[in-house]
């Protein structure tokens, strides 16, 4: 059934992190309530960099709606999870923080606490989290402008890899779009992805930044 497929596609995803999974966590994973504790945008995926309890901790948690006490860039944080995002191999936490919806890189989480404590879901942001999809969920976004070359032109799009893209210009050579963002690092993954069919256009400063990223990678 299609609900099959999504629950497969989810697990395909958890356990090429965890080679290693048990047939119980697998199953739960199947398990059509737990599906909601995930979403995944599968283009590969990086080193997860935490334990494979933490993960499992943090997923129960976002299914009972416990708290979490961690934290992140030195900083305490009580947060209220909703949902295990992976956007182009990289794991986030989507929370919670002080009634903000942020993410939270998931590697950079450190003394993890699971509290017995619960909170009722705040119904906008879980209605913000079905419409919004992998569009970062943040408030402030900005735009860009790519360049991207024949060669995977009906690729991009016939795949929802840029959230609400716009078409500028088409010729057979290239598609000129835009797309709005919320931070860098969510179209510069994308593009280290699609090299060398890719390039960003505007602004300026990330297609600098970017240029130098790929001259200190290629030292």
């Amino acid at each position: 059934s299609y609900k099959d497929i999504q629950a497969f596609a989810i697990l395909s995803g958890v356990k090429s992190l965890f080679p290693d999974l048990d047939d119980k966590f697998i199953s739960d994973v199947l398990n059509e309530k737990l599906n909601k504790a995930y979403l995944i945008k599968n283009q590969g995926f990086e080193d997860l960099q935490i334990s494979r309890a933490e993960f499992e901790e943090i997923s129960a948690a976002i299914i009972k709606n416990k708290m979490i006490e961690c934290s992140y860039n030195a900083k305490f944080r009580s947060l209220k999870p909703y949902k295990l995002i992976n956007n182009n191999g990289v794991w986030y936490l989507l929370a919670d923080d002080s009634g903000k919806l942020k993410n939270f890189t998931l590697s950079k989480l450190e003394s993890i606490k699971i509290k017995d404590s619960t909170f009722k879901p705040n119904e906008e942001f879980t209605n913000r989290i079905k419409q919004n999809d992998t569009n970062w969920f943040s408030d402030v976004k900005f735009e860009v402008t790519l360049e991207i070359k024949s060669e995977a032109m009906s690729y991009f799009k016939r795949k929802k890899f840029l959230p609400n893209f716009k078409t500028i210009s088409e010729d057979k050579d290239k598609i000129i779009l835009s797309t709005e963002v919320a931070y860098d690092d969510e179209i510069l993954r994308v593009v280290k992805y699609w090299l060398p069919f890719i390039k960003i256009k505007e602004p300026e400063y990330l297609r600098v930044k970017f240029k130098k990223l790929l001259e200190e990678y290629l030292r």
